[in-house]
């Protein structure tokens, strides 16, 4: 990298507009907006958790052309590895910045005696994945991306499934109608959240996420919709979720971004009716697709996603690259 070309500095707050641009041209299927990196920095650096974003700016320009991460995540946190990301504007590539800013990553995870570092890059992007290698970066496993197009859902109305279901005490809800505000709904949404998320295949171990973590992350995060999160609860209780939430430039879209269920009431078809009723839901208030993502893992999931008609649009591929201080 030339220094007389660029420089680097700490991600300031008005940083979050270049960096979501940055984003969003770097990954166009997925495009996010200026809050939810806000949010994100604002959840990742909570509760004690080690974060930092380091700018490169065209000293010409001022333009933001490159930003790298290194956070700790809440749910996954292990104090000895880090997840990490680069994102380098296209027209900056191949000029070294990308290099030099990975290898402040790995000075600043060295300085913290971690033990490694976990990214995510698109198998599609063959750039990104020759420096995924070359950085010594080993693949763990994959995230299926995938998309459903609601033009070719065929509504079901009430099924016999369901109807058995309602039999056996299933009652199906939303947030909406238990009441979004309402702290008794939320704690019972907190306990459901932590059995069935703990079962969710992860990069490092489960931790449990404290309640404040969980609150702002569903109830403060930007594309939040309570009428968009469906449940099934049997008396008081809250026995399984799909939650779905807005996606940034795609008013059309809808993105899944948790589906689970309380381990005693799995295998009953819960979970898929769940999805059903908030395709069809959605269907008919007018949105075009929902898209959502699956752990290679998951297998389970997976198969309710591809029963409903969800077909792969693209694949993550998940990496660790053990790391060895000096000596």
């Amino acid at each position: 990298m030339d220094d007389a070309s660029y420089r680097l500095r700490p991600l300031e707050d008005g940083d979050f507009d270049a960096y979501a641009r940055l984003r969003s041209v770097l990954d166009p299927e997925n495009p996010v907006s200026a809050d939810r990196i806000r949010y994100w920095f604002r959840v990742e650096g909570g509760a004690g958790r080690f974060q930092r974003y380091v700018v490169c700016e065209e000293r010409a320009s001022r333009e933001v052309v490159a930003v790298s991460a290194i956070w700790q995540q809440a749910g996954n946190f292990d104090p000895d590895k880090y997840w990490t990301q680069v994102s380098v504007d296209p027209a900056h590539q191949s000029r070294g910045v990308g290099r030099r800013l990975f290898r402040g990553v790995e000075e600043t995870a060295l300085s913290r005696r971690a033990k490694a570092l976990w990214t995510f890059v698109k198998s599609e992007d063959l750039r990104s994945v020759r420096f995924f290698e070359q950085a010594g970066f080993l693949e763990q496993r994959r995230i299926w991306n995938s998309r459903l197009d609601l033009s070719e859902l065929t509504p079901s109305g009430r099924t016999a499934g369901r109807a058995k279901l309602e039999s056996e005490g299933v009652e199906f809800t939303t947030l909406a109608r238990e009441g979004v505000d309402r702290p008794e709904v939320r704690e019972r949404l907190y306990r459901l959240y932590e059995e069935a998320g703990s079962d969710v295949p992860r990069m490092g171990p489960v931790t449990p996420v404290t309640f404040e973590d969980f609150r702002e992350s569903v109830f403060g995060a930007p594309g939040f919709l309570p009428e968009a999160i469906f449940l099934a609860r049997v008396g008081k209780e809250y026995v399984a979720m799909s939650s779905l939430v807005s996606v940034p430039k795609k008013p059309d879209t809808l993105h899944i971004e948790f589906t689970g269920a309380l381990r005693s009431y799995r295998g009953r078809g819960i979970t898929s009716e769940l999805k059903r009723e908030a395709a069809e839901t959605v269907r008919a208030r007018g949105y075009r697709f929902l898209e959502t993502n699956n752990d290679s893992l998951n297998t389970p999931i997976w198969a309710i996603n591809e029963r409903l008609g969800f077909r792969r649009s693209s694949v993550s591929i998940l990496g660790e690259k053990a790391l060895e201080r000096p000596g």
